[in-house]
C-alpha cells in the first residue's frame, strides 16, 4: 500500500522498525513484520572518471591552486575517507553530483583494480575487513560495461 502511495523503500522500512519495536515493548513480538528487502544500485554514474579526475587537476595547476591540487591528488591517489580530508574544488566542466570527496575514494579502488586486480590488497589500503564493502567501491558503471560487452566483438 505504502509504495503505491511513492513511498521510498527505507521510509517504509523505518516505519516498520518502530512498529516492530512497539510490538516488542508490549510484549507482541509475534506481531512483527519483516522489512522490505532493498536492493542496492550496481552501477554507480557519480563517480569520477580518470579523464575528469584529470581535467580538474590540470585546471587546478592551471589556475595556480596547487593546495587544490594537491589535496585532489591525495584524495585519489590515498582513497581516504570524507572524514580524513575536507576541501575540494569542482572545475573545468566536472558535474558538481561527481565532484563529491567519496568520489575519490571510488576511484582511486576502480583505478587500483583495474591496473592490479588484488582485491584483499586493496580491501587492506581502504582499511575494509570485508572484501564485500571493497568490491562496492570497484563497482564500474553501466556505460563501462556496455563498452567492456562491445569490445568482446562477439
Amino acid at each position: 500500500m505504502m509504495l503505491n502511495e511513492g513511498r521510498k523503500t527505507a521510509t517504509i522500512n523505518l516505519m516498520i522498525t518502530a512498529v516492530n519495536r512497539y510490538l516488542n515493548f508490549a510484549g507482541h513480538r509475534e506481531c512483527a513484520v519483516r522489512a522490505l528487502k532493498v536492493q542496492t544500485r550496481q552501477c554507480p554514474d557519480n563517480i569520477l572518471s580518470i579523464d575528469e579526475y584529470r581535467r580538474m587537476t590540470d585546471y587546478a595547476r592551471k589556475i595556480g591552486q596547487d593546495k587544490y591540487y594537491c589535496i585532489m591528488r591525495t584524495l585519489a591517489l590515498n582513497g581516504i575517507r570524507v572524514s580524513e580530508l575536507s576541501g575540494c574544488t569542482v572545475e573545468a566542466g566536472v558535474p558538481w553530483t561527481k565532484a563529491h570527496l567519496h568520489s575519490f575514494r571510488h576511484l582511486s579502488a576502480i583505478t587500483y583494480m583495474q591496473k592490479y586486480a588484488n582485491l584483499p590488497e586493496l580491501a587492506d589500503i581502504l582499511g575494509h575487513s570485508s572484501l564485500e564493502t571493497t568490491r562496492i567501491y570497484t563497482t564500474t558503471t553501466a556505460k563501462d560495461k556496455r563498452r567492456r560487452m562491445n569490445e568482446l566483438d562477439l
